[in-house]
């Protein structure tokens, strides 16, 4: 199988369709999020690692636009509302999230942690719909945070249910991390095999317990990553293990069985 996200086995700037100045002015919108809300055209440049020069034009022109807007004290930049248009029109077109956010509402309020639904982007998880529950300490995500691919247990769920050869093209950058990876990954899969549920005890973040599970397209294609999460004082690992890995394990399968109509409406 082909996994239409994955670009590892070719580069697009060598494609002749591809417009190098669009990828370009995407990729310094990229550089915002949680952590960095202003920044200014060096520190853009320093990400990108494009010239300092360009990022200027293209500063200018998403502001045009109203993609990006400048701080008037600092000169910095943040992300502008045009936006917020794209993302919204992405959210609302995806079918899965209606179908699911009452069912991840109701494994929150029994677990009391949160519940997310996670689609993959690179070699990230982004949380398209996120349910919390009422223990006095829940994670500090929500819809539109990201988390890593290969390190968060969304992500190895995603990962176990790709091919042998799809999940060695996506391993193919990673270098040294690889096999560390792969044994990861082959451990989430001899879980969900068992059980429908992989499981991490603090080995994302110190303190943090999580279950996760894969979502799978009626032709077995991996569609997204189910998780639920939270301090290891509410999700104890057998609290996981007995009572919320097999809700989420059914939850995935629910949702897994959606018609085709709600499944390609949340596959790129």
């Amino acid at each position: 199988m082909n996994d239409p996200d994955d670009d590892s086995h070719h580069d697009p700037r060598l494609d002749r369709q591809f417009v190098s100045a669009l990828a370009r002015g995407l990729e310094i919108l990229q550089c915002f999020g949680p952590d960095e809300l202003d920044l200014s055209n060096q520190e853009i440049a320093a990400r990108t690692k494009l010239p300092k020069s360009t990022v200027t034009r293209l500063t200018y022109t998403l502001t045009h636009l109203g993609f990006m807007q400048q701080v008037e004290d600092s000169g910095f930049y943040r992300i502008g509302p045009a936006v917020l248009r794209l993302g919204y029109a992405f959210l609302a077109n995806l079918e899965i999230r209606r179908r699911a956010w009452p069912l991840m509402q109701e494994l929150a309020a029994f677990s009391g942690v949160s519940v997310a639904l996670g689609q993959r982007e690179g070699g990230e998880m982004i949380y398209v719909e996120c349910c919390r529950g009422n223990a006095p300490v829940t994670l500090r995500l929500g819809v539109g945070s990201r988390i890593d691919l290969f390190r968060s247990i969304m992500g190895r769920a995603w990962l176990a249910a790709q091919s042998e050869a799809e999940l060695e093209g996506l391993l193919v950058g990673l270098g040294d991390r690889a096999e560390e990876v792969a044994g990861h990954v082959a451990r989430a899969r001899d879980e969900i095999a068992a059980q429908g549920f992989c499981v991490t005890l603090g080995g994302w973040t110190v303190g943090v317990n999580s279950a996760a599970a894969p979502i799978l397209a009626p032709d077995g294609r991996t569609v997204m990553g189910l998780n639920c999460g939270g301090p290891e004082s509410v999700m104890t690992p057998d609290f996981i293990r007995q009572e919320v890995g097999p809700r989420l394990a059914r939850l995935a399968a629910t949702l897994s069985a959606l018609p085709p109509p709600a499944m390609m409406r949340c596959c790129p």
